[in-house]
């Protein structure tokens, strides 16, 4: 009889066991590479289901490997971006039940380009521009002043209009 349990509570686990594996999940993973091959940590991909519009995220690791668990079968838009690359997108992309699909990505670097602009009003470029110091002198300073007459008032006063 103690036998007759055994295998009774055997054959029962393994009749609940086959309900466990038959809940496998839609995945989809991945790596993503810049142009030399080298792994790429830190993208973010992600998966648009065409059908709903719902949108799942996934930033791949240090490795460069994303990987999205649990995707409700069919057809996605999957799409990696990252600053300073070019965004690579996959369409039509189909997956179905209790499947696991691989899609590499490969980024290319994206085209800069710099425009520096620098505007400065005429007035002000004049200003800035001119050697004359612009300020105002004590009296010690117009009598130190190097002149003929040593007379900055009486020049003064007679080239005035």
């Amino acid at each position: 009889m103690k036998h007759f349990a055994k295998v009774a509570l055997l054959l029962s686990a393994l009749v609940m066991s086959t309900h466990a594996f038959g809940q496998a999940t839609t995945a989809l993973t991945g790596t993503v590479q810049d142009p030399s091959r080298a792994l790429i940590p830190g993208v973010e991909v992600t998966a648009v289901n065409d059908a709903t519009g719902v949108e799942t995220r996934a930033i791949s690791n240090e490795a460069g490997i994303y990987n999205f668990a649990g995707l409700q079968p069919g057809t996605y838009t999957v799409r990696a971006s990252l600053p300073s690359f070019q965004t690579r997108r996959f369409t039509q992309v189909a997956l179905s039940a209790n499947q696991t699909n691989r899609l590499n990505f490969v980024l290319e670097l994206s085209a800069q380009s710099t425009a520096v602009e620098v505007t400065i009003a005429a007035d002000r470029l004049l200003l800035e521009s001119s050697p004359s110091v612009g300020d105002v002198l004590t009296g010690k300073e117009v009598v130190a002043l190097p002149n003929v007459t040593n007379n900055v008032q009486k020049w003064s006063t007679r080239w005035r209009v």
